[in-house]
């Protein structure tokens, strides 16, 4: 039942109008990786949404698996649309430049962008309320500092990474104005994602600068991070997947992101020959942007982990105050 509701809300969220022209019904879905989809990473959750539809379906979708390199990458893509795929899933948009004149050469070919939206009507893009989530990841953290120093790691300086980043600070600062956050990028390059040599020298040299707690918005990377503050007992935060179980005494909270939800949710629409608006934003009303409180750690109170589901109801409930002071810090998507 609860998962008939979940995508009966999907479902909602794409306002479903069919305006799919005539002449471009050919479905032949494609996803290209890049990178190692492993279990915990944001290209495990691609694929799980993948093998969903799959299933229940009874489609087909092709595979492409590539070691990260962007001009490779781009190349498949090229590829993909020069066999007459359709709809070609990207996983790397927000790294890719002039990703926009690539799929402008196609527009017979559909394709659907994750965490970017172009003006560009063969695009579906799928984007998230990452900064509403991020926010009462900082707001918990501004309750448990003891130093008042706390940190953010992300994986690549772009401006989906810094919707977390910005979330995650005006959470802070209105849990704790006396918080001071340090971050820093891991920027390595599309290995940004997997640098896990990287996210630990940074993870060491942000914790040599007294903070006592962490969020990584890192991909991969970010188990590093957490096992980073795992050794010196203090706290962090997950990312995309729930790792609670495997981090007790560690994470306070995980800042959970259904891409599998999003990406099952078009690819049946995209089916459906529904084709309707380019961006769809997906976030805490539809339960695809989470916040799920670690209630196996021990040094979260009952109290702190009240005030969490409240705000987590508030920004299911269209709080307007939250709403306004996010789209002034973070252009966040209402």
């Amino acid at each position: 039942m609860l998962l008939h509701k979940m995508f009966f809300c999907l479902l909602i969220a794409f306002n479903i109008s069919n305006s799919w022209a005539e002449t471009e019904n050919t479905f032949k879905p494609i996803i290209i990786y890049q990178g190692r989809v492993a279990e915990g990473s944001y290209q495990y959750l691609l694929d799980s949404g993948v093998k969903k539809f799959e299933r229940i379906s009874g489609h087909k979708v092709e595979r492409v698996f590539i070691d990260r390199d962007l001009s490779q990458y781009i190349l498949e893509v090229e590829n993909a649309a020069k066999k007459n795929y359709s709809p070609i899933i990207i996983q790397d948009s927000n790294v890719i430049e002039h990703f926009d004149a690539v799929v402008s050469k196609y527009p017979a070919t559909k394709f659907i962008s994750m965490d970017v939206s172009y003006e560009i009507p063969n695009v579906l893009g799928i984007t998230f309320d990452h900064a509403k989530g991020a926010y009462i990841i900082g707001f918990l953290a501004g309750l448990k500092t003891k130093s008042n120093i706390v940190g953010f790691i992300g994986g690549i300086d772009i401006p989906v990474i810094n919707e977390f980043e910005c979330g995650y600070r005006v959470g802070l600062n209105d849990a704790n104005p006396r918080a001071k956050l340090l971050t820093r990028y891991i920027n390595t390059g599309t290995h940004s994602w997997e640098d896990t040599v990287s996210a630990n020298r940074i993870s060491e040299e942000l914790f040599a600068q007294n903070v006592d707690i962490i969020f990584p918005a890192a991909g991969l990377a970010s188990l590093t991070v957490i096992d980073t503050a795992k050794k010196y007992n203090l706290q962090a935060f997950g990312v995309d997947v729930d790792v609670s179980a495997q981090y007790p005494d560690t994470v306070l909270a995980t800042l959970e992101k259904r891409s599998d939800s999003a990406i099952f949710a078009a690819l049946m629409q995209i089916n459906n020959r529904v084709w309707n608006h380019n961006n769809k934003v997906f976030g805490m009303k539809q339960n695809v942007i989470n916040i799920k409180v670690n209630t196996l750690n021990p040094r979260l109170s009952q109290a702190e982990i009240g005030v969490i589901k409240q705000l987590v109801g508030r920004m299911k409930g269209e709080d307007t105050l939250l709403y306004q002071k996010l789209n002034h810090y973070c252009a966040v998507n209402s």
